[in-house]
């Protein structure tokens, strides 16, 4: 979101975004998404769409979807991302599960993103566990519908790309980082999720009890 033009919101940093379509309105092949990233990442055998004057530095994925594991395909994608020094950022989903079992969120070489609220609790939607390597807000996150108007959205589709502005702020001022330096410089920044004990009477009776893990925290 471009600042200073009286649009409501601004985006984290400034930077040239590729837009990458795989889906139609409400549903994909996650094989069009693996096209989809390699495409990105300057893959000259993807035949689907021009090829890009430069791959991009940084991908989110704001899709998924249940499987026990990671298609061999997506993740022969991700890695080839991975192997030219691009980050891949994914949405941990909207379930309420363990994200072990959503796809990409549950393939190697990814940094998984669940959702908080605005006081940094778990969103009650957000997909949890070992495999999510941190959140950020996902729950009244403000932004721009298609009549462009300012307007609230829940879910770890908008808490994904937050994560990698970050790491574009990141990568703006250390261009060699890797993907590998990006994730652990994220995580090692990230806060703690709040103590629910800590919160007053009133605040924790609007809190919806959860078995709730979101890796090192929430994105600082």
């Amino acid at each position: 979101a471009t600042a200073n033009n009286g649009v409501g919101i601004a985006g984290i940093l400034d930077a040239e975004l590729v837009a990458t379509r795989v889906m139609n309105c409400s549903s994909g092949f996650l094989s069009d998404t693996a096209l989809g990233i390699r495409w990105l990442s300057g893959d000259p055998t993807v035949s689907e769409a021009p090829p890009l004057n430069k791959s991009v530095d940084i991908i989110n994925v704001s899709l998924g979807s249940q499987a026990a594991s990671c298609p061999f395909y997506l993740q022969d994608a991700i890695d080839y991302a991975y192997q030219k020094g691009i980050l891949v950022v994914v949405a941990a989903g909207n379930d309420s599960i363990d994200a072990s079992g959503f796809t990409p969120a549950n393939c190697e070489n990814v940094m998984t993103v669940g959702a908080v609220d605005k006081r940094g609790r778990p969103s009650s939607f957000s997909n949890y566990g070992d495999s999510v390597d941190v959140a950020a807000l996902g729950s009244l996150v403000t932004t721009i519908n298609m009549e462009g108007e300012v307007s609230q959205w829940f879910g770890t589709s908008f808490a994904s790309p937050l994560v990698a502005g970050a790491a574009g702020l990141l990568k703006q001022a250390n261009p060699s980082l890797t993907p590998d330096q990006l994730r652990n410089e994220l995580v090692a920044t990230s806060r703690p999720l709040p103590d629910l004990k800590t919160l007053s009477a009133s605040e924790e009776d609007t809190v919806e009890q959860a078995p709730i893990t979101l890796g090192a925290g929430i994105v600082d």
